[in-house]
């Protein structure tokens, strides 16, 4: 009996791992739609997007590059969340700062319409683009340079920028950006 305890234990690990407020809400939502409550359903499913919108936001935090030596990295943990309000998405905003004063940012935004809509058609069309400014190759991304400012559209959904420096001092630290890794963060590994 002990042993069939135990077994029926270790089959349900899974079940109990796999449980976080994305499912949890999302079997809430199905719940109250099939007890005919709407309003319900409609918390619960944007319960789950905001859950899910902030661990996609994790995944991006941990694809940004380390801070060069003598300077810090700061992560703006609301990005996702005032995202909302300019109809969803996700994704960060990182501060590398050195003792000088030197500032470099780098935002990252994943599927935001109101973003990466008008971005797509620009980023999709080469010409246009030269008529914009530079463009600059680095490993998986071509990149606008404008203004000291460096901007790409990843898998034509994920908007970064990169700006506070002169381009050739952002150059190096650019060319750590893994553009693969990113356009491929909310994948399963």
């Amino acid at each position: 009996m002990r042993l069939f305890l135990a077994s029926l234990s270790l089959c349900a690990l899974p079940l109990c791992a796999l449980a976080d407020e994305v499912s949890d809400k999302l079997q809430s939502a199905l719940e109250a739609y099939a007890r005919g409550d709407l309003k319900t359903t409609t918390l619960d499913m944007a319960m789950a997007s905001g859950a899910l919108a902030l661990q996609k936001q994790a995944r991006i935090i941990a694809l940004l590059p380390p801070a060069p030596d003598g300077w810090t990295l700061s992560v703006n943990e609301d990005y996702t969340s005032n995202l909302a309000l300019a109809g969803g998405g996700a994704g960060t905003e990182a501060r590398y700062s050195d003792a000088s004063g030197n500032t470099m940012t780098l935002s990252i935004t994943a599927d935001s319409p109101m973003m990466t809509m008008g971005m797509a058609g620009m980023f999709m069309n080469e010409q246009m683009l030269a008529m914009m400014g530079k463009l600059v190759e680095v490993p998986g991304a071509k990149l606008l340079e404008q203004d000291n400012s460096l901007m790409t559209l990843v898998d034509q959904r994920i908007l970064v920028n990169i700006s506070g420096l002169p381009v050739d001092q952002m150059m190096p630290f650019v060319e750590q950006i893994d553009f693969e890794k990113l356009a491929a963060f909310d994948t399963a590994p």
